[in-house]
């Protein structure tokens, strides 16, 4: 999906489109909360979905933002710390998980 969202961040205004997913996504999580009291895989797949729609659209506009409001030099940089925040959270998140 990613390589649609490219084409479609282009023509969209960026900073909107990121608010607009991350709200979606932010209603989907509390949508997925609702679903524990559901057994079934399919809703609950359903809901993966859903929630994971709007992230790779909302990350495309992101990457364009970066590269056009961020100077060339520090890129590398911000793109490491990005990159780290958000890796470092995914493994905290399974270790939590793994715990309960």
């Amino acid at each position: 999906m990613s390589i649609f969202d490219g084409g479609l961040s282009d023509r969209w205004n960026k900073k909107a489109t990121m608010l607009i997913c991350d709200a979606a996504a932010a209603l989907t999580t509390v949508g997925v909360l609702v679903l524990l009291s559901a057994d079934a895989l399919c809703v609950w797949c359903v809901g993966t979905v859903l929630g994971w729609l709007p992230i790779l659209l909302m990350n495309a506009n992101l990457d364009v933002l970066f590269r056009t409001h961020i100077p060339v030099k520090m890129q590398g940089r911000v793109y490491a710390a990005r990159n780290s925040l958000q890796f470092f959270t995914i493994r905290l998140g399974i270790s939590l998980v793994a715990r309960s």
